[in-house]
């Protein structure tokens, strides 16, 4: 019960129960981040007062939301840390970052547009908004008493599920969200297809494993817990365990600078082969990872011609997590910042394949921007091909050691401002 006695602007105290009809305090309490205060999450997080969000009238599509339930991710540490980048980034004037990217409330005011959900109602909220995550790439967070969402982000609870905590069903959206992302529209899982679970079988991965199997697919957890593990096998919710405390400790981590591909192949044998006997002899069809550097270059190469790996994250052991990703293609070490990757959301394709065929399956549309390094006859193909689509191209190229390559691709029609010289750019040889 709130108080009468409280002054009007005063925020709810915590715990508080949504009354319809209470009017909002001008001020509630939420978690923060400064511009000046990156570090730990222990440091860097603050319970502090600050102003309620309110419809304004612009808003008629959008609902107020009071929050009964919120909690951290590794969202959260991301945004403490400043990692991958910082959450105030140039030109942004905001000094002040709410964190939070999961949440369950009930609807206390609505715009005079919305149909979807109502004042009373319980609701999801989605930390989607179509371009990026919110609490994260945004500064108004969920981890507040209050937020303003589009209604489309306020999913109702259905009745059957009104009987968790809500701190559960807070907990729901973001994991399955990103698990649904990965497994359907980036891995395209279909019946009968075998599919590689890290984590096994906590947090999204337990929501991976859920919908890989909805979807028909063999499931192969792998991890540290082989009592979660056959628990989860048992409830139909896995078909298989590989126990990574059995493999032994000289197997896992970044591939080193200095090793071959067959010397590194012989020394991680055994991981290959406990994937390998976990699935009938054969390799995985599709890989479901966020642990990071340790286990990356394991991964792929324990995918079956044309599998797939899709990853949202890199954990690791620390709070930092393992960001570096190494591994072998067709002999050659590559590494990558995993960060820059599951970020901003990217694609890597690796095929043997012509370039309209790989451009028809990315999906090249008209006006796309492309970046090809190299002026040889292989990626000149390539520049016809995305040319002919449409598509807005820059090259990176050495001028002095690829003349004629670039001259042709100025006669392709690749304008001479896109041509960026290979050799003003000082290229690491590995990251740091």
């Amino acid at each position: 019960m709130i108080g009468s006695n409280r002054p009007a602007d005063a925020p709810w105290p915590l715990g508080t129960v949504p009354r319809i009809g209470t009017p909002v305090p001008g001020k509630m309490a939420a978690i923060t981040i400064h511009r000046d205060r990156y570090g730990p999450p222990s440091e860097a997080l603050r319970l502090e007062t600050i102003p309620s969000p309110r419809l304004r009238s612009p808003d008629a599509k959008r609902v107020l939301v009071a929050i009964l339930a919120t909690g951290p991710n590794f969202n959260t540490n991301f945004a403490s840390l400043g990692l991958p980048v910082p959450v105030f980034g140039r030109g942004d004037a905001a000094t002040r970052h709410v964190p939070g990217s999961d949440a369950l409330g009930i609807v206390v005011d609505a715009g005079a547009s919305v149909t979807r959900v109502k004042v009373g109602q319980a609701v999801i909220l989605d930390s989607w908004t179509g371009r990026n995550i919110r609490g994260y790439e945004t500064h108004d967070g969920f981890n507040a008493q209050f937020a303003v969402v589009d209604e489309e982000r306020a999913i109702p609870v259905p009745p059957r599920l009104r009987l968790h905590a809500p701190e559960r069903l807070a907990a729901m959206l973001l994991t399955f969200g990103t698990a649904y992302r990965a497994v359907v529209e980036r891995l395209r899982v279909s019946p009968g297809d075998s599919v590689l679970v890290m984590g096994g079988g906590k947090g999204t991965s337990f929501a991976g494993a859920q919908v890989a199997k909805t979807l028909g697919a063999r499931v192969l957890l792998a991890g540290s817990n082989p009592e979660l593990a056959r628990a989860l096998i048992d409830r139909g919710m896995a078909d298989a365990f590989v126990d990574r405390t059995r493999i032994p400790r000289e197997v896992f981590g970044p591939v080193p600078v200095e090793e071959d591909s067959e010397a590194w192949k012989r020394r991680t044998e055994p991981f290959r082969q406990a994937i390998f006997d976990a699935n009938g002899g054969r390799p995985v069809d599709a890989v479901f990872e966020h642990t990071g550097g340790a286990n990356f270059p394991l991964l792929v190469s324990v995918l079956s011609e044309g599998g797939r790996l899709a990853f949202f994250g890199a954990t690791g052991a620390g709070l930092r997590g393992e960001y570096k990703e190494t591994f072998f293609y067709r002999g050659r070490r590559l590494v990558m910042d995993a960060r820059w990757v599951w970020m901003r959301q990217k694609q890597i394709l690796f095929r043997k394949a012509t370039p309209d065929s790989i451009f028809k399956e990315i999906g090249l549309p008209p006006g796309r921007r492309g970046l090809i390094w190299g002026a040889d006859a292989y990626s000149r193909k390539f520049a016809q091909a995305a040319l002919s689509r449409g598509a807005e191209l820059a090259v990176i190229a050495s001028r002095k050691r690829e003349k004629r390559g670039i001259a042709e691709l100025e006669r392709m029609g690749v304008p001479s401002k896109n041509l960026l010289d290979r050799d003003r750019f000082t290229i690491p040889e590995d990251m740091p």
